[in-house]
């Protein structure tokens, strides 16, 4: 007989998969995490490889309800899953700011101008949740 996977089941292999993400970084995951990490984007307090819902963000903001994608060229392909996974982030009230490989690579401070903007825009709203229309703002879901 097949059991069925519980919930805490599913989750923890999420964790073990973020984990193994983590430990594998990409080249322009790393250069963004050291940008990133230890709060010195301006503060600004990030996670990386963390687990939500049915996949694993990049790295995520929990303060400003902000994750950060990296989209390297499988993304090219998957146009539709990240779509998907979009709408499922935003569903959780957090917004979606995607850079590709090269700009990590070429152009990290607009990077991290962008991240820093898109925060301080943020904080302008209240943090609870709005209405989808205010929502609807600077970097959601955006391909750059």
């Amino acid at each position: 007989m097949i059991q069925e996977e519980s919930k805490r089941q599913r989750y923890r292999r999420k964790v073990i998969y973020a984990r193994k993400l983590r430990q594998r970084m990409t080249k322009p995951e790393m250069i963004l995490w050291k940008a990133l990490r230890d709060r010195k984007c301006v503060g600004i307090k990030f996670r990386r490889q963390v687990p939500m819902g049915w996949f694993v963000v990049d790295f995520l903001c929990r303060e400003y309800r902000l994750i950060i994608e990296i989209d390297g060229k499988i993304h090219e392909k998957t146009l539709e899953y990240d779509r998907a996974r979009d709408t499922e982030i935003r569903l959780h009230n957090y917004r979606v700011l995607r850079f590709s490989n090269i700009q990590i690579l070429k152009n990290l401070e607009d990077v991290l101008r962008t991240i820093t903007a898109a925060t301080q825009h943020s904080s302008l709203q209240s943090h609870s949740p709005s209405p989808v229309g205010e929502r609807e703002g600077m970097g959601e879901g955006v391909r750059r």
